[in-house]
């Protein structure tokens, strides 16, 4: 395993994210949350050390066949969530910009607060990020990001901040 590597959920993985499988243990729900199809292995060592051994964990993710290995990804739109690719994501003042230009729908404002989350600090934002996930309009996804940024505060993570209050401004 390359810590240049990045690991993409499967369709089964997805789905036992979803239904909240009870073989998963909170370390692996954590780690599975984090793996997004951008971030590297060295990525989820940093964001996830309070997790353990990773790369025992993402072998162990792999074993069940809710990750992919770089090897055996393939094309598949069933297999990559939502808003997440193989390939690196933009950083996230550009992702703020293009908001600004083309409009932000709550999906978009989702997917895009749950990753300044959980590259801001880690795991420890799971419950925020799921919160802010099961939103179903504008308003309560404002409300629950708004906790994020005092997460983000009490973490110190000035820039991340920054980016999540840009981004809610952008919601409208």
């Amino acid at each position: 395993m390359l810590d240049t590597w990045t690991y993409r959920k499967t369709e089964r993985g997805v789905q036992a994210f979803k239904e909240r499988s009870s073989f998963l243990t909170p370390q692996l729900r954590s780690l599975l949350i984090m793996i997004d199809g951008a971030k590297s292995v060295a990525d989820l060592k940093r964001f996830g050390a309070a997790l353990g051994d990773i790369e025992k964990s993402l072998n162990m993710l792999a074993d069940e066949g809710l990750i992919e290995a770089p090897q055996a990804q393939t094309p598949t739109p069933a297999a990559t969530p939502v808003g997440s690719a193989p390939a690196p994501a933009p950083a996230p003042a550009a992702t703020a910009a293009q908001a600004h230009t083309s409009g932000l729908s709550l999906q978009g404002f989702q997917r895009q607060a749950v990753r300044i989350l959980l590259d801001g600090i880690g795991p420890m934002a799971d419950p925020i990020c799921e919160r802010i996930e099961r939103c179903k309009s504008a308003a309560d996804a404002a409300k629950a990001a708004e906790l994020g940024v005092q997460l983000l505060i009490d973490s110190r993570r000035p820039e991340a901040v920054q980016k999540l209050r840009a981004l809610m401004a952008q919601l409208g």
